[in-house]
Parts: structure tokens; sequence; C-alpha cells
């Protein structure tokens, strides 16, 4: 399925950037060729043995714009990122896992070179399925052009080059390369990166992109600007985590200030850790004698929701005092908004000794607020390192 797939992509693909890059002019000429043929029979030998001469301003006769007209990149104007060389510029569009290169020499107005990626994760595609239809372009330019398609690593190119171009061996595809510098082309920096994204001292990370910005003339695409992005936004929250790191899993812990363990004060606790996404929320009590809870109930402004199933664990403190607590992972973020807008939160805990209540605090809700701020960022910033080291 994979493989039919991306053949049908590609094809519609060309498909529409041909028809995209026709213009009026070159539609009524075809026309009035048709019609010229359909009233003269005899047709000069020598004249038509002779093969289309390609027009050298046009080359491909395509432009970055008509890449929009295909539906492989539909919408996806925004992901547009241009590079200007002396003697080439280099028109970069993504649409994961697609990217494609389009490639201009000495100003012209036309591409000389497209490169079709496709980007890992497919092995078992072979590269002999990678076929660059072109039909759709005019006969002329298939003449004056070259076609690829090899297999580099995990990911995929096929390509048409105009009349020797463009190295068709060497086509720029490397970001690193094409930008000339780039934070993760310092192998300090990305040691520091994997190091602090396992301990989750995200400030260590944010303050080392934000030295390297203040130091260094770079491009607009830099990472350096992508880890900025995706830190900036829990900035306030840094100084009210503490992290617990375990040397033997090699995996952090996040939790609120103050607030890393059930207590007789503390019936609910919020965490996240570098193995998950999302934040968990570790509910339970302390208390005299058991209540072999079961069911954990929220009352939020009135409102009934339930957090599911629930195994709690029981531990025995000392004479009658008794701990039961249990974790509940991947909570909705809908669920959570609602918690952090509520004007009061009420839990209860139901088991087949009775029941108990309790209301939240606005400790317990700025601690689910910060901890949440985090969801996702391990994750973003894990896949930001993948994706330059894979492109």
């Amino acid at each position: 399925m994979k493989k039919v797939l991306f053949v049908l992509l590609l094809t519609s693909f060309l498909a529409a950037c041909g028809d995209s890059s026709a213009t009026e002019e070159e539609s009524n000429n075809r026309a009035e060729e048709e019609n010229n043929d359909s009233q003269t029979e005899e047709v000069d030998a020598e004249t038509s043995n002779d093969e289309p001469v390609a027009d050298t301003q046009k080359k491909l006769g395509l432009r970055t714009e008509d890449i929009f007209n295909a539906e492989l990149f539909e919408e996806q104007e925004e992901s547009l990122r241009s590079y200007d060389y002396e003697n080439m510029k280099i028109d970069v569009v993504d649409n994961d896992p697609f990217r494609i290169f389009v490639y201009y020499t000495d100003d012209s107005e036309y591409a000389s070179g497209l490169v079709l990626r496709n980007n890992g994760n497919n092995k078992d595609l072979s590269k002999e399925i990678f076929d660059f239809f072109y039909n759709d372009m005019d006969e002329s330019i298939q003449n004056a052009s070259r076609q690829f398609k090899r297999a580099d690593g995990d990911n995929y190119l096929i390509g048409v080059i105009f009349n020797g171009e463009i190295d068709i061996d060497n086509p720029p595809i490397d970001l690193s390369e094409i930008s000339g510098k780039d934070f993760f082309l310092d192998e300090e920096n990305v040691e520091l990166y994997r190091n602090a994204l396992n301990t989750a001292e995200y400030q260590e990370i944010y303050n080392k992109a934000t030295s390297y910005l203040d130091n260094n003339e770079v491009s607009e695409y830099d990472s350096a600007n992508e880890i900025i992005e995706i830190l900036e936004p829990i900035q306030d929250y840094m100084d009210e985590i503490e992290i617990e790191y375990d040397d033997f899993d090699d995996v952090s812990t996040l939790y609120y200030q103050g607030l890393n363990d059930i207590s007789s004060e503390n019936y609910i606790v919020p965490f996240i850790t570098t193995e998950e996404n999302s934040m968990n929320l570790l509910v339970g009590f302390e208390k005299e004698d058991w209540l072999f809870a079961d069911n954990v109930i929220l009352n939020i402004d009135g409102e009934r929701e339930t957090l599911g199933t629930f195994d709690f664990d029981t531990e025995t403190l000392g004479g009658s005092l008794i701990r039961e607590e249990d974790t509940k992972t991947n909570i909705d973020e809908e669920l959570i908004e609602k918690i952090i807008d509520a004007d009061e939160v009420k839990v209860r805990f139901e088991g087949s000794k009775g029941e108990i209540d309790y209301t939240l605090t606005a400790n317990d809700i700025n601690a689910i607020k910060t901890i949440s701020s985090f969801n996702g960022i391990r994750n973003d910033l894990s896949n930001l390192l993948h994706r330059f080291e894979n492109n």
C-alpha cells in the first residue's frame, strides 16, 4: 500500500506542476500546431525527424509557486525556506515526510532542478519503485534533462536536472550544508543537548541556545531559533519545578516544588518523566484505617468527571495508619484545562469501606498548571535533533 501511495503521489505531483506551468500562449501554440497538422498532408521528413529543442531560458518550465499546486504540497507555503548563494538559489518546501528542493541557477526565473526526498522509516521500500514521472513535461525538456533515483540511507531521492546545470550525483540536499551554519553543527552543543534531554535540564538547553544566538550571525532557520521557540513558553515555570534523576534507569522526573509524594496533606501529585510525553497524576491519601479505594471522581464547579478505573496500592505505615495510592497516566488535556480554569475542584475517593472528599488547594492547581506546561517538551526537542541529523 505504501508503494502504490507514493507512486500515485509522485504522479499527481508532477502532473499538477506540469499543468500549472503551462502558459496560455503555449496552449494556443499547441492548438495552432495541431490545426496546421490536420490541414497539411505533406510533412517535411527532415524536419519531422528533428528532436524538439528545449528553451534554455525556461529550463524545466517550473517555478516554486507551481509546487504548491501539486497535491503533495498544497497549502504548504508557510514551510518555504529560501537560501541564496552567488550562483544559485535553493527553495526548500516541507510536507513531512516529504521535502522538495527547487534549484535556480544564475538568477533564472525557472528551476534548473527538482529533488523530492522521502525522509526515513521506509526501509521496506526499494529504490526501484521511486520512479520520477515527468511525462507531462514537454518532450524538449525531457530530452534536455536527466532523471535519477536512489536510496540514501533511510532516505529516498528522486529528481530531474535540466541540461546538467546541477551536479546530478551530488545535489545539495543537506540543510546544514545548504545553510552553512547551525547550532547542531557544533559537537559540544549536541553533547550538552543530549545530556540535558536525559536529565530534563531544559533551562541549560535554553541558555546555551540563547548564548549561541547572541554570539553568532545565523539564519532564521537555525535550529537554535526552534529551540527557543519550544522552550520560551515554559520559562516562567522553570524555577517552580524540581527534578529527580534516576541514574540507574537514566530517567528524570519533574515535580512541582515541594509536591513530590502523597501524604496526609497531599492527595494529588502531578509529574512528568523523560520517558513520557504528557503529565501523570499520582493520587492517594494517608489516613487511619483502610478505605480500599477503587474509584476517583472529580467535581469541577459542580460538573462530575471521572478519572477512569484504578487499582490502588496499599501500604501499612505503622499502627492503624495506612497509605493507598495509584497513578493515572495520559491525562486528557481538556480535563486539565477544566481543572486549571475552575473556581473549585473536589476529589472523591470511593472504596468498599466508604469515601473521602478533598478540595484541591491553590497550590494543587498551580502544580497541575506548571507540570502540564511541560507536556510534549522533551519529544519536541528530541524530534528537532532527530530531524536535523536525518535531513
